[in-house]
C-alpha cells in the first residue's frame, strides 16, 4: 500500500520518491508547447543535488521531439529518462518506482550503477 501525500511548493520537482530521489514529469502538452520544460530541467539539475528521474510522455504527437529530449536529459544533464505513453502509464510507473524504492531493490541498483547521481 502506497501512502500519497499532496504538498504545495515542491518547486521544480513534481514528485519526491525519497529524500534524495525525485521525479520530473514532462507531459505531451509540455513538449508541444515549447522549451519551458527544458529550462525547468536545467534549473533543477543546476540547483539540486537530488537524483532525478524524468518521465516523458512519448506519443505519436511527441515522437518528433523525443530524440532531442533524450539527448538533453541523458547525455547533457545525466538524468534517467523513462518514456510513457500517457498519464495513466506514468501513474503506474511512479507507483512501481515507489514500491521498488520501499523494497530497496531497483533504486539502490540505479544508485550503485551511477544511473542516478547528483552533480
Amino acid at each position: 500500500k502506497t501512502k500519497l501525500i499532496f504538498e504545495d511548493g515542491l518547486g521544480l520537482v513534481d514528485f519526491h520518491l525519497s529524500n534524495r530521489i525525485c521525479v520530473l514529469y514532462v507531459s505531451e502538452a509540455d513538449l508541444v508547447a515549447g522549451d519551458e520544460f527544458k529550462r525547468r530541467l536545467v534549473r533543477f539539475r543546476n540547483a539540486s543535488s537530488l537524483g532525478g528521474i524524468v518521465i516523458v510522455e512519448k506519443t505519436p504527437i511527441t515522437e518528433q521531439y523525443f530524440s532531442a529530449v533524450q539527448k538533453l536529459v541523458v547525455l547533457q544533464l545525466g538524468m534517467v529518462l523513462l518514456p510513457v505513453a500517457n498519464q495513466g502509464e506514468a501513474s503506474q510507473l511512479i507507483t512501481q518506482l515507489v514500491s521498488s524504492y520501499v523494497s530497496g531493490e531497483m533504486l539502490n541498483e540505479l544508485w550503485e550503477e551511477n544511473y542516478l547521481f547528483s552533480t
